[in-house]
């Protein structure tokens, strides 16, 4: 059975404080009963580590649920890999009125063709099988309509310049990769902004991020890694990445003149 990705186990171990909660149980009793250390159950119910199904199966016992967090621990287990991973990511983008986000070294998921995706999906996922990947490629390509159901989520991107002229599937798809760019910065709910390679001082040479600002809740930041990703609401974290990305947008060419760009690079290709 698949290790569950820390966003659904955070997913789990909220569910399990609830019941806990609604059974009237504090979390050392309940720790006494399956039987864990108190610390372990806390961990549990943050999402910080896993819980295994025997003892989820106790739980449910002791808190009468009868057999509801060993079903969703089971549902949670099933789904495709590519579910698992951008689950979390995939709800904030449709709760989003607002987008903001940095890649450096790749188109964005979010504006990336279908044959540019599948490049990157096989390179980041070489031993997928070929039904993972094209869920997966199903999955990144649905995420995008967010952008085109009018009046459209606002989307800010920046991109580095390197993304642009590294040619992933060859010329052929990066042109038509770079023609869909063109498209997408015409419209009135996108903003794109490149930074040129030529510039010394790079505010951000790492791993790309997103900030979804969400209605009645504020902003949530979403730092993704080649293994893993996942939310962070922490007020001091957001706060550091939202000024990271002003900074980006600072460093970065203007809006007519990344178009310029992106148009003189595609220009390049033939």
């Amino acid at each position: 059975m698949a290790i569950l990705s820390r966003a659904n186990q955070r997913k789990l171990g909220l569910e399990v404080r609830r019941a806990r909660l609604l059974a009237g149980f504090t979390q050392s009793q309940l720790a006494r009963e399956i039987p864990l250390s108190q610390a372990m159950m806390s961990d549990i119910e943050r999402g910080r580590k896993g819980v295994k199904k025997e003892h989820l199966a106790r739980i449910d016992d002791v808190l009468i649920t009868n057999g509801r967090l060993l079903r969703l621990w089971g549902a949670l287990h099933s789904q495709p890999a590519a579910q698992r991973w951008t689950l979390s990511s995939l709800t904030l983008e449709q709760a989003a009125s607002e987008i903001r986000e940095y890649q450096l070294s790749t188109v964005a998921g979010l504006a990336q063709i279908e044959d540019y995706a599948l490049v990157t999906l096989r390179a980041e996922y070489p031993d997928r099988q070929k039904r993972e990947l094209a869920e997966q490629l199903r999955v990144r390509m649905d995420r995008q309509s967010i952008l085109f159901t009018e009046p459209g989520t606002r989307y800010l991107l920046v991109l580095d310049e390197n993304a642009l002229r590294r040619p992933i599937g060859g010329r052929a798809v990066m042109a038509r990769q770079l023609d869909h760019l063109l498209g997408l910065s015409a419209r009135s709910n996108v903003v794109l902004q490149i930074i040129p390679m030529d510039t010394e001082q790079h505010p951000a040479l790492s791993e790309g991020f997103k900030i979804f600002t969400i209605p009645d809740r504020g902003e949530v930041l979403y730092l993704e890694t080649r293994l893993s990703g996942g939310p962070v609401d922490h007020p001091d974290s957001v706060s550091h990445y939202t000024r990271l990305f002003e900074d980006l947008r600072g460093a970065a060419l203007s809006v007519p003149a990344s178009r310029a760009l992106l148009t003189a690079i595609r220009a390049g290709l033939g």
